[in-house]
């Protein structure tokens, strides 16, 4: 299927660089990564003259609702390999996905921009964009093989792990794009050489503020926390049902719309928590109205994942609580504009430690001071958004116009 949407500009078949951005999702599918995809496709388009924008991608629905984003470029869609739920077929029906996706690409590429979805897409860009010469952009949005480790599926010592993190080692992209300074950091320690990279946290929005609150905003008085999004095998599932049995229901309100492995269980623990209001999705425009977000990352998953609802939350101008690393890119980022619940294995410490952070979050000054620092954090995102956008347009007008023939006599 080929779209072309208004930011489209194809020019002369053979003649116009075409960028390929590939990912298993896109607008109108609802992952954040598709969206991601999709402002780095109006950018480039607003950046860069005489230059086609391809979108190569699974046409599969993503769990977790709709999306008012519009696709823009031109649409290349695949079908999904395998839509059951047996875990082995699923995976191997990504992994064949991924080769699909990057051997559509180079069809017709210049530069292929590949994200992180599929699993191990990484894998095929870039053993193929070598074998065929076309530079290749790596978007960390997770990280692969490490994910697998991470989830306790292979060791690290596992022939498949060690061959994957072989292939990547040795097959470098040109440029890469890290969802923030520490993650570049671990990303760099696992290439052959040196890679330049651009740092674009995931997340970034400027949604307007809705003119009428959500159903579930209805008391006054209350602090509202919320946890949106994937409780995946990422996230502590044990850190989000403490939290919510240290609310008090006087003071408290907490707004869960869950999706992924473990969301399921953590609603059944806590559906009944009169604190607790269980709704089927936040909007974007919605997330002003809550106070305080909840974040958690699991120390193994530091780095491979960049959790993107914090940066959205402190795009809405709002808190955050995080539960994970220290040293991750969340806290190290934000950490001005939030609290943090460092992840331990015993239950009484921890609830113990969320009890003494609900206390500092019930002083108004403190939440207040807490909003202020997040407005300028927003700002700053804002700007180094721009700034990584104009980075990636240069650096692609310098690699097409250095070594690409047909781009070469588009200028003359």
């Amino acid at each position: 299927m080929i779209y072309s949407s208004k930011y489209s500009r194809p020019g002369n078949s053979g003649v116009v660089p075409n960028i390929h951005i590939v990912n298993r999702y896109y607008p109108p599918n609802p992952a954040v990564t598709g969206e991601d995809a999709s402002k780095m496709a109006m950018h480039l388009l607003d950046r860069l003259a005489d230059v086609t924008v391809t979108i190569d991608y699974i046409d599969t629905p993503y769990l977790g609702g709709g999306s008012h984003v519009k696709p823009i470029g031109n649409l290349a869609a695949l079908r999904p390999v395998y839509r059951g739920r047996n875990k082995i077929l699923r995976f191997l029906g990504n992994f064949v996905e991924g080769y699909r996706l990057i051997k559509n690409a180079l069809a017709t590429a210049d530069i292929i921009i590949s994200l992180t979805d599929p699993p191990l897409l990484n894998y095929w860009s870039g053993s193929l964009c070598k074998k065929k010469g076309v530079p290749w952009i790596y978007w960390s949005l997770d990280l692969y093989p490490d994910a697998f480790a991470s989830a306790g599926l292979v060791s690290k010592d596992n022939p498949f792990y060690r061959h994957f993190a072989a292939s990547f080692r040795e097959n470098v992209p040109d440029l890469f794009i890290a969802l923030g300074r520490e993650q570049a950091r671990f990303i760099r320690k696992n290439f052959s050489h040196d890679v330049p990279a651009v740092i674009l946290p995931c997340g970034i929005h400027n949604e307007p503020v809705s003119k009428t609150r959500p159903e579930w905003r209805k008391e006054e008085g209350k602090i509202y926390f919320a946890y949106a999004g994937n409780l995946g095998e990422a996230h502590s599932h044990e850190f989000l049902i403490d939290f919510i049995r240290c609310l008090d229901p006087v003071k408290h309100r907490c707004i869960l719309a869950l999706y992924g492995s473990g969301a399921s269980s953590v609603l059944r623990e806590v559906k009944d928590n009169p604190a607790v209001e269980i709704v089927s999705a936040v909007q974007r425009k919605d997330l002003y109205c809550i106070d305080v977000h909840l974040v958690s990352l699991r120390p193994d998953w530091t780095h491979v994942c960049v959790p993107s609802k914090a940066v959205s939350a402190v795009c809405a101008g709002k808190t955050i609580l995080f539960n994970g690393s220290e040293g991750a890119d969340t806290w190290q980022m934000f950490h001005d504009a939030g609290w943090l619940v460092q992840e331990c294995n015993n239950r009484e410490t921890r609830q113990r430690e969320i009890r003494s952070l609900l206390e500092d979050i019930s002083v108004p000054q403190r939440l207040t001071k807490k909003k202020e620092h997040a407005l300028l954090l927003k700002k700053e995102l804002f700007d180094l958004e721009s700034h990584a956008y104009k980075s990636i347009a240069e650096w692609i007008s310098r690699t097409l116009g250095k070594g690409n023939t047909r781009y070469r006599e588009c200028l003359s």
